[in-house]
């Protein structure tokens, strides 16, 4: 993730605080993932502005409650469409947090499922109806 003794960002290799925080809430024996919904929703845009400022792309008010961008985008591909939301002037944190995890589940998952760490699978439900499953996966 990120080195905070001298500021460099590591390989984009490396899990983000979004894909862990998913990681973690993914049970593979069920295939779910907890709190889907808005509470997933929430976690994972807050994770998502959460690294974003320790990594430094954003930037927060005396009182941490607004942020703006600063300096160039993340090279982590995560990060970096998630920074492009944040715009340049004091933002609500709030207000990033729901738009950076409304979009957040699908991006997070895929890049999971890339490094395989959950695959996905189809299966029917009573029989004739097409649903999603997910698997663990290689970690």
């Amino acid at each position: 993730m990120h080195d905070s003794s001298n500021g460099a960002p590591q390989s984009d290799k490396e899990l983000t605080l979004p894909e862990a925080i998913m990681l973690l809430l993914f049970d593979p024996r069920t295939g779910a993932i907890a709190g889907e919904g808005q509470k997933l929703m929430i976690v994972l845009g807050a994770a998502t502005v959460t690294d974003l400022a320790l990594r430094h792309h954003i930037e927060l008010d005396d009182k941490h409650r607004k942020a703006r961008s600063t300096g160039n985008a993340p090279d982590h591909p995560l990060l970096a469409e998630s920074w492009d939301r944040v715009p340049g002037r004091f933002t609500s944190i709030r207000t990033l947090i729901f738009d950076i995890g409304a979009r957040a589940r699908a991006s997070t998952l895929n890049r999971l499922m890339t490094a395989g760490h959950i695959h996905k699978g189809s299966r029917r439900i009573l029989g004739f109806i097409p649903a999603t499953r997910y698997s663990g996966g290689n970690t």
